[in-house]
Parts: structure tokens; sequence; C-alpha cells
């Protein structure tokens, strides 16, 4: 969504002479702290609260019952983080090689 909204400062930048691998680290390293940030802090709220959850909910009836840390889940949601990481990246990444710089700078 952030690159979408600066599409044109994209195309302004290419027109001053960045060049397409300049662009593309620019926007990988923007998608990478805001999926990364995110995913850091989600994991850690939700661990948090799936521990309280079982204990409140679960061992007050169960007293055998044992909270283990989910390590597959994790993993699992760390792999589509990465994975939509990367869409993110390539898809607007895509647009701007295929825009013409003249048009950029005919609608600013």
């Amino acid at each position: 969504m952030s690159v979408s909204a600066k599409i044109k400062q994209y195309g302004a930048m290419r027109a001053v002479g960045m060049d397409t691998r300049q662009i593309t680290k620019m926007i990988a390293a923007k998608a990478a702290t805001y999926s990364l940030s995110g995913c850091m802090v989600g994991c850690v709220v939700g661990l948090v609260m799936s521990k309280l959850l079982y204990d409140n909910l679960i061992t007050t009836h169960y007293s055998y019952a044992v909270w283990s840390f989910p390590a597959i889940p994790l993993t699992v949601i760390l792999v589509f983080v990465l994975a939509a990481t990367m869409i993110a990246v390539h898809t607007p990444v895509k647009r701007i090689k295929n825009m013409a710089v003249t048009d950029i700078m005919n609608e600013m």
C-alpha cells in the first residue's frame, strides 16, 4: 500500500537516474521492516495471550494439561510472512519497471 501511494515519487527517482536495482532495494527494506516488526510483535503478543488463555481456560478445568511452545505454527507463520514480503516487493517493482518515465513526469 505504501509503495502504491508513492508510485509517482519512484517514477521521479527513476527519471533523475536511480536504477531499478536501487528502487528494489529501497522497497525491499521498507517491506522487510514492516513485516518483520509486525511479525515479531504479533508473535510475542500472541504467545503471551495463548499462554494466559490456556492457563485460565484449560488448566483451571484440567490440571494435567500442560501448555507447550507452538514451534510448528510459528514456523508456518514466518514462512507466510516471508512469502508475503517477497510478493509485496515483486509486484510493485514489476509495475515500476514497466512504467514509462516520461508518462510519470507528465502527470506531475
